[in-house]
């Protein structure tokens, strides 16, 4: 049983590639918990006029302004969450999710690439050219998971150890690849 793709799908999947771009910027559940009271910022779109500036219809979503403890309740939310999937999931599972995950980018493509031109100013087909290249990211390691001598299945080496004499390997080593834990990236 794979318990981690029914909660991934049903988050995920309520974006359809019916949902306007806009709308999926202006959901306040993008914007964390207890938003009401954060500090937030604009995120505007770079594209437009002076005159849409002074207005405000440049203003394409507001996004929470995190800190260094926004930062760490973020980190210990994801550690806790780490072992769940870590232990709960086979490579097997984990594989399937990537690989929904990347169709779900794949189907909402459309949406994706009208954001992230609203929000950084590039042409629309450099946009979608970079959706479609980070799917492929997903369907390579989606791919990998269950790979026998990849991280989701580690390898099999001969021992550097050896016998006595005839100087054998004395048996086999397994590695087995494991993630290290949570990271925390700042990107501009």
């Amino acid at each position: 049983y794979c318990f981690a793709s029914k909660m991934m799908v049903g988050n995920v999947a309520a974006f359809s590639s019916a949902t306007p771009a806009i709308t999926m910027l202006s959901d306040p559940s993008l914007l964390g918990e207890g938003v009401s009271g954060a500090d937030t910022f604009d995120v505007v779109d770079p594209g437009v006029s002076a005159k849409q500036f002074e207005d405000g219809s440049a203003i394409i979503a507001q996004v929470r302004r995190m800190g260094k403890e926004d930062t760490k309740q973020a980190i210990d939310r994801a550690s806790a969450a780490l072992n769940g999937w870590k232990d709960g999931t086979t490579a097997l599972c984990r594989s399937g999710i990537i690989s929904k995950f990347s169709a779900l980018i794949k189907e909402n493509s459309e949406d994706l690439s009208k954001i992230m031109t609203l929000e950084s100013g590039k042409p629309i087909n450099e946009s979608r050219g970079e959706v479609t290249y980070g799917t492929s990211f997903l369907d390579y390691y989606a791919s990998e998971a269950i790979r026998s001598n990849s991280a989701g299945g580690g390898y099999l080496c001969p021992s550097p150890f050896t016998a006595p004499g005839d100087g054998a390997p004395r048996g086999k080593i397994m590695a087995i690849n494991e993630a290290v834990g949570v990271c925390a990236l700042i990107t501009p």
